[in-house]
């Protein structure tokens, strides 16, 4: 059985933690399974160095002017294409479609338009087709709505990650198998290194770039001081606060949050799991890269958030949090430092350990059973 990754990758920390899952996961069940992704060019995207450490081939498949041109190496023997590890789409099996934030009208037209025209392909070759969890919608664009419901009435099974994308989802014609699971790298584990104990019990801050380009022009500009205000009070109260790079599009909004905040600690580390492990160790989290908080909560790390999207205030829901936890970067300093000072003070308590322990243990629960239906579907 060939799987084809869709969407997972190593563009973005989330990307990536979503692939390591699905690798763990299917390969547990499916051990003979072979792994296919599409090589990326854009910055960041896969390279071949990444995707062959891991075992996975790559697939052929290069678009131009709208046509998968990379068909064409059907015209080489089979023989030389398993010489180099190379797969076609024919070829591929099953499909599993982690993008987790892609398919909406904040997104654009052209990423819906491109899985419609692969969609219509694995149609007809009977592939089956998996969504996971993932961040849907709104859907006001026509086109984007055609698309998508396109697509998606062609899904195996479909998982939305949260109530409100399921609301989003569920209005859309033609979509059977809609179901609701929450994000499935809750489970993942993450891993320790010794360089990295300096930070143990410390507060961790996770800037986001896209807090600057994906919200309006006031909350952008105030962005940077919101962030600086916060460090420099957990400093004030005698904490030592540290500033952890999620993604790389964050390194400069990173290093120039530690210069306006006295030159704090800034960790660039590249390994996803490391990353998280390093979450799992901290005190407590100021965040805003969503899989960042997902790594603090789920390894049941007290987190205050800054959000662009509904998928924040969802994911706190699922942890059994509350909106109040979802910082607003125009609040004023005296009461940012009044929240601040009552959320610290819970933490010290251990006023959220039991909540979140049970959040954790829920989420569990549901990506089990998601994944039962997952391996049951494509047993079928």
């Amino acid at each position: 059985m060939i799987v084809e990754i869709r969407k997972g990758g190593f563009i973005n920390k989330g990307a990536e933690l979503m692939l390591l899952a699905v690798l763990d996961k299917v390969s547990s069940r499916f051990p003979t399974a072979k792994f296919t992704i599409i090589p990326s060019s854009e910055r960041g995207g896969q390279a071949y160095s990444d995707y062959s450490r891991l075992g996975i081939y790559p697939k052929a498949s290069i678009r131009k002017f709208g046509l998968d041109v990379g068909t064409l190496l059907c015209l080489v023997p089979k023989k030389i294409r398993e010489r180099y590890g190379v797969v076609l789409d024919s070829e591929v099996d099953v499909v599993i479609d982690i993008a987790g934030f892609a398919y909406s009208d904040q997104c654009g037209v052209a990423v819906s338009k491109d899985l419609y025209r692969s969609s219509k392909a694995w149609k007809r070759q009977g592939k089956k087709v998996i969504f996971m969890p993932q961040a849907l919608g709104p859907f006001r664009n026509a086109e984007i709505s055609n698309y998508v419901s396109s697509f998606l009435a062609a899904g195996t099974l479909v998982f939305a990650r949260d109530n409100v994308s399921y609301g989003y989802t569920k209005e859309l014609d033609g979509v059977k198998n809609l179901k609701l699971c929450p994000d499935f790298t809750c489970g993942l584990k993450g891993k320790t290194a010794d360089r990295y104990q300096f930070l143990e019990g410390r507060p961790c801050v996770v800037p986001n770039a896209r807090m600057i380009d994906r919200v309006d022009g006031e909350r952008a500009g105030r962005y940077l001081d919101f962030l600086t205000q916060c460090i420099n009070h957990l400093i004030a109260q005698g904490e030592r606060p540290f500033v952890l790079v999620h993604e790389r599009d964050d390194y400069d909004l990173a290093v120039s949050l530690a210069k306006r905040a006295g030159d704090i600690d800034v960790i660039y580390e590249q390994d996803a799991l490391l990353i998280k492990g390093i979450i799992g160790t901290a005190s407590f989290m100021i965040g805003g890269r969503y899989h960042g908080l997902v790594s603090a909560l789920s390894q049941c790390v007290p987190a205050l958030a800054t959000g662009w999207s509904h998928k924040y205030e969802e994911l706190f829901n699922d942890f059994g949090l509350d909106g109040t936890l979802i910082l607003d970067v125009m609040l004023a300093e005296a009461e940012l430092i009044e929240k601040l000072d009552a959320f610290t003070a819970l933490v010290k308590q251990g006023g959220f350990a039991d909540i979140l322990d049970s959040g954790a243990r829920k989420i569990e629960q549901q990506v089990d059973l998601m994944w039962k239906e997952v391996f049951d579907s494509i047993s079928m």
